[in-house]
């Protein structure tokens, strides 16, 4: 048996952690890469030190005591403290040599992941990404760890106390169409005044609806309230919508930046919506709180954050006019 020192180290605190959430010493030791006796002797150790059994055995799962509960918020800050301080001495980009799981949509695939992508690569070359679809799992994906990060989205609900996130950018839903449409000749239009429900109403509507967090109840993404319009194709495919679009008199709701990449290789019209009626749009990544102890997903969130901070999609007097205009 390995002997310790009277210390609780980084480690300790990781399994200690991690035991609280996963009431699981197996599931603890895999995640920390160990073998379970490994883990196993760790435990015993801070339960010598602390004087407390910590975890009890109940059924299948491992219990923690009210001592080790009380614990649980000072044994997180400590973590952290130490994480910051060792964080650049311990960790190279260039030592990336894993595939990190990305889950998000189709949109989040070409207007978030895509353009941060080449400063990925280029400080870390052996990086690897795969995306899964968002199907509306997210947050069970992120706790049982088969998702790393996530795009995820503000529809007006905070997200759970072990899920994290950080705003990439604010920006907006517009109304897009084929080159053409007869809304374009609509006088409010040709005055230059934000579309909202009124004016949109009359045309059929193309919603890109997708499964909320937690649940598989789609919903639109855009509308503030009620869609005023009659629904003629729900799709879940942001990238679809040019096609969809070509040959009809409907309308859609796209983010700002996948409106503009789309509209920059085919024939559609954009134009500005009223944001008393269609929401703005705020992407996130997000991640679960045990990934603050991986410096290589620490790395990757904070180069895709840093990256959008020095390229920010839109102009910030236009941002400032929009929210006051909701006002």
């Amino acid at each position: 048996m390995p002997e310790f020192t009277n210390d609780l180290t980084h480690d300790d605190l990781a399994l200690l952690l991690l035991l609280a959430e996963k009431r699981s010493l197996t599931r603890s030791a895999m995640t920390l890469a160990w073998s379970t006796p490994k883990a196993s002797h760790r435990l015993n150790h801070a339960r010598a030190l602390i004087g407390d059994e910590l975890f009890v055995r109940s059924g299948n799962s491992l219990v923690p005591t009210k001592r080790m509960e009380a614990l649980v918020p000072t044994m997180r800050r400590a973590l952290e403290a130490l994480e910051g301080i060792f964080a650049e001495e311990r960790f190279s980009p260039l030592e990336i040599d894993r595939t990190i799981i990305f889950e998000m949509v189709d949109n989040a695939a070409a207007v978030l992941l895509a353009p941060a992508l080449p400063a990925l690569t280029e400080r870390a070359p052996k990086l690897k990404i795969r995306i899964r679809p968002a199907a509306g799992l997210t947050l069970e994906n992120l706790w049982d760890g088969t998702t790393n990060l996530a795009f995820g989205f503000d529809i007006d609900r905070e997200l759970p106390g072990d899920i994290q996130s950080a705003t990439l950018f604010k920006s907006r839903h517009v109304a897009v169409m084929r080159r053409g449409h007869p809304l374009l000749n609509h006088p409010s239009v040709k005055a230059g005044i934000p579309v909202g429900a009124k004016v949109l109403a009359p045309y059929p509507y193309i919603s890109i609806s997708m499964p909320q967090w937690r649940s598989l109840r789609n919903i639109d993404l855009a509308w503030r309230a009620e869609n005023p319009s009659p629904v003629r194709i729900e799709t879940p495919y942001f990238l679809s919508m040019p096609y969809l679009l070509a040959q009809s008199d409907a309308y859609a709701l796209l983010t700002r930046e996948g409106a503009e990449l789309l509209s920059s290789h085919l024939p559609l019209a954009i134009l500005e919506t009223d944001p008393a009626d269609i929401r703005g749009w705020n992407p996130q990544i997000i991640w679960h709180r045990r990934n603050n102890a991986d410096f290589a997903l620490q790395w990757v969130r904070s180069e895709i954050c840093l990256w959008f901070k020095k390229h920010p999609p839109m102009n910030p007097e236009m941002m400032l006019e929009d929210e006051n205009r909701h006002r």
